[in-house]
């Protein structure tokens, strides 16, 4: 099967009936008919043997090719010349299969979008605005995604951001899954979501905005190529894109009212952006 993400297209191959149903079922919707971009080759196993800290992706590159491996759950090379990927999969209960499928193609997005200018970042967005919320883990990007109008989520989870600045819907998990339709739109804003008592709304500088980014872009090797082409794409993203720091109150657990506090939210992110 063949799916598209931010603009590129992947072949899934597997023997394994078991991955390429669970692909179809996830990343229905976002079929594609264009030639492959990359080849992905998927293998079924039992858990794999590998070492390493639980849930930390380690990335290396030799010859120009990469390993990785994530322990438990994936072991995949990879050859950027010819564009293919092997990876064989750890049946991992809670992940397995579309879980570390959707874990290897963020691996492949980083690798694609990083010498064309684009960053992977942990992030909600939304097309309402076309704005991208960002922070540490229980900021509330999750809870504020509950506040977009219906249809409009980009990712509560993981945010695509090519060269030319478009903002590319994914179907990548988090606590809610986007509509199954690609879209992709220009991004108008960038909001790093704090704790307050009241909404209040700034603009960062540049230097700011990227030092509070980095830890939200995603990075798939400590590999000083690859390292310095995502810092110069945040760094040239921050320059591009109004960066703004949002102080919340506790986001309510009703979605009534996250919609009425996201919507005074939203009003002054677009004042904020057309003073920019």
């Amino acid at each position: 099967m063949k799916i598209a993400l931010a603009g590129t297209s992947f072949e899934l191959r597997s023997s394994s009936e078991r991955i390429l149903a669970a692909a179809r079922d996830h990343f229905r919707g976002f079929e594609s008919d264009a030639p492959a971009s990359w080849t992905v080759d998927l293998d079924e196993r039992g858990p794999l043997t590998i070492g390493g800290e639980a849930g930390v992706l380690v990335g290396a590159r030799h010859d120009g090719r990469w390993t990785f491996t994530l322990k438990h759950e994936i072991s995949m090379r990879v050859d950027p010349i010819t564009r293919t990927a092997h990876a064989a999969l750890g049946a991992v209960p809670e992940l397995f299969p579309p879980g570390s499928v959707q874990n290897l193609l963020r691996i492949l997005l980083v690798l694609e979008l990083a010498p064309k200018g684009g960053v992977l970042l942990h992030a909600s967005a939304t097309s309402e605005g076309a704005i991208a919320f960002f922070g540490p883990s229980g900021a509330g990007k999750s809870t504020l995604a509950r506040g977009f109008a219906e249809g409009t989520l980009l990712s509560d989870e993981i945010v695509c951001v090519d060269g030319a600045g478009l903002a590319h819907r994914a179907p990548f998990t988090g606590e809610h899954l986007p509509p199954r339709v690609p879209l992709a739109v220009p991004l108008r804003a960038l909001v790093a979501i704090d704790h307050g008592d009241s909404l209040r709304l700034s603009r960062l500088a540049p230097n700011d905005a990227l030092r509070r980014l980095l830890p939200c872009v995603v990075n798939v090797a400590t590999d000083r190529t690859l390292t310095a082409q995502i810092f110069d794409n945040a760094a040239a993203l921050v320059r591009r894109v109004p960066t703004l720091r949002a102080a919340l109150p506790r986001l309510p657990d009703d979605p009534g009212a996250t919609r009425a506090q996201f919507s005074a939210l939203l009003n002054h992110v677009a004042q904020a952006v057309a003073l920019c």
